[in-house]
C-alpha cells in the first residue's frame, strides 16, 4: 500500500554482555551471521498495512494512532501466530528478501547486539546514565522515557525523532519495549555463539524499555518480560 518498512545491516560480530545488573555476566556473546533490523520500531501504519483494520494502539486512544508512531498493545503471539504479523510479512514479501533470510523476531542476543552496535556503555551513544531517578541528559538524547514525559507529553512519540545508533537504528531506547524471540530465563553461559535462550518457559523476553520507565530500565544491557 506504498508503506515502506527500512531495515538495516547488522554485520556479524561479538559484544560483551555486561551492566549493572547480576544477571549481566560480562561474558563475551557472538552474532557470526550478518542479520537486518527494522530502522524503526514498527509504526501503526506498517502494522494496518499488513494486518488490515484498525491499528491495536487505539485502545490507548487517539494519541497513540498516529501513522508514524510505534504499533503498542500488540503481543508476542499477535506478532508470531499463523497469519500474524511475521506471517504474513514473510507469505508477502518472500520473493524480494535475501536467499536465505526471513523476516523473525530477533533473538535477544541479536537485539542487544544491535542495540549496543559496537558500545560497551549503558547507552548506544557510548555514553553512561548518570541519574536513574530525574531527566538524565545522555538519555535524553536517544529516548523517550519516564522522566522526558513534558517533551514526549506522556504518550508514545513518532519514530526516529532522536538520535540513532551507529547501526543506524532508532528507538531501541524507550519509547516502546520490544519483543524478542526467547523464553525468559538466566542465561546459558554455555551458549555464547547465537545463542537462543532457553527451550520452554511462560514468559518472553522484551527489551529497550518505554515512554513509562525510568532511565535504568532503557539501557543496552536491562531486560523484562
Amino acid at each position: 500500500g506504498g508503506i515502506e518498512l527500512e531495515m538495516r545491516r547488522c554485520p556479524a560480530g561479538s559484544f560483551v554482555r555486561s551492566g549493572r545488573k547480576s544477571y549481566c555476566d560480562n561474558k563475551t556473546v557472538t552474532i557470526s551471521k550478518d542479520f537486518y533490523m527494522g530502522t524503526y520500531e514498527v509504526t501503526n501504519a506498517q502494522y494496518v498495512a499488513i494486518m488490515g483494520g484498525s491499528s491495536p494502539s487505539s485502545v490507548y486512544g487517539a494519541d497513540f494512532t498516529s501513522d508514524s508512531q510505534p504499533v503498542v498493545k500488540v503481543s508476542w503471539n499477535d506478532i508470531t501466530a499463523v497469519d500474524g504479523f511475521i506471517d504474513k510479512m514473510n507469505s508477502r514479501f518472500a520473493s524480494q528478501l535475501p536467499s536465505g533470510y526471513k523476516f523473525a523476531l530477533p533473538t535477544e542476543a541479536q537485539w542487544e547486539y544491535a542495540c549496543r552496535a559496537g558500545t560497551k556503555t549503558d547507552l548506544n551513544s557510548n555514553k553512561d546514565i548518570e541519574n536513574d531517578k530525574a531527566l538524565d541528559s545522555n538519555t535524553s538524547k536517544v529516548a523517550w522515557y519516564k522522566q522526558n514525559w513534558g517533551e514526549s507529553n506522556k504518550k508514545t512519540h513518532d519514530v526516529g525523532g532522536l538520535a540513532s545508533n551507529s547501526f543506524g537504528l532508532y528507538d531501541m531506547h524507550g519509547n516502546v519495549w520490544e519483543w524478542c524471540a526467547d523464553w525468559y530465563d538466566d542465561y546459558d553461559d554455555s551458549k555464547l555463539t547465537d545463542p537462543t535462550g532457553s527451550v520452554t518457559g511462560s514468559d518472553r523476553v522484551m527489551r529497550g524499555g518505554s515512554w513509562i520507565d525510568g532511565p535504568s530500565h532503557c539501557t543496552s544491557w536491562s531486560r523484562d518480560h
